[in-house]
């Protein structure tokens, strides 16, 4: 019996798995794989013959003998579809398994600081002290500068954390291939990198801009260069400088650390 050797690799997208994954696994994704297209090869011989034959039976010109060697290997192709290895499919709780066991980026890395302090004075500012006619807190260059900033990267981090939702989304129908190779493009993404970055200098800019601003009063409530907003969140995807005036949430300095 001839053989050839075949450099074909199935299941290739086991190669983006974790290190950690069993092997076993791969082992049996790949038997699946391999099995399945060794049985495709032959559904597609049986099929070609199975055509070929019929179209010469219903062709009153041609010889029915000559068709005896087409039957014939119409029913090896059968028959050696008949000992060809069955196909166990991987089951599907080890497909969970293996996804649960995937790696997200950790939210910890990507703490956004909180808003520019001229903010959170302006909240207070509106809230309470409007009415009674008080001026209001001035915003200087740096302030407005690290305002806009803020909102960009909150924006930019809102969006790229979203795009994790599909490790929600695997389950029963959905092919494990495309899921791991949607997996690895989305964690290796240099956006995450770059993200990291910019909070970095984000941060600085804010503390800064926090640095420059002269001393503010105080009330019953405290000093008002000691309150902070809440950093942006992570799934917060409409954050800006006009929502928190309606909706940030005030805490003092020594809190926000």
């Amino acid at each position: 019996m001839e053989t050839t050797e075949v450099a074909t690799v199935f299941a290739p997208w086991l190669d983006l798995l974790p290190d950690n994954v069993d092997p076993d696994y791969k082992a049996a994704v790949r038997a699946e794989a391999r099995a399945t297209a060794r049985a495709a090869q032959f559904a597609k011989i049986t099929a070609d013959l199975e055509a070929k034959l019929a179209a010469g039976a219903a062709d009153p010109t041609i010889d029915p003998a000559s068709l005896i060697a087409g039957a014939t290997k119409l029913a090896a192709a059968r028959t050696l579809a008949s000992v060809a290895p069955p196909i166990v499919p991987v089951p599907q709780a080890r497909h969970n398994s293996v996804v649960s066991m995937l790696q997200k980026p950790n939210p910890a890395n990507f703490r956004l600081p909180h808003p520019p302090g001229f903010m959170a004075e302006l909240v207070h500012y509106t809230r309470l002290h409007a009415q009674a006619g008080e001026l209001p807190p001035v915003a200087g260059p740096l302030d407005l500068e690290a305002i806009k900033a803020y909102e960009r990267v909150s924006a930019q981090a809102a969006h790229l954390w979203s795009t994790l939702d599909l490790l929600d989304g695997y389950g029963v129908g959905v092919p494990m291939g495309d899921f791991i190779r949607a997996w690895h493009d989305t964690v290796t993404n240099p956006a995450w990198e770059q993200l990291r970055t910019a909070i970095v200098d984000l941060t600085v800019l804010v503390a800064r801009a926090d640095a420059e601003r002269p001393p503010a009063g105080s009330c019953g409530h405290g000093q008002h260069s000691d309150m902070r907003l809440q950093p942006a969140q992570l799934t917060e995807h409409h954050w800006s400088y006009q929502g928190q005036i309606r909706d940030g949430i005030l805490v003092q300095k020594a809190m926000a650390h």
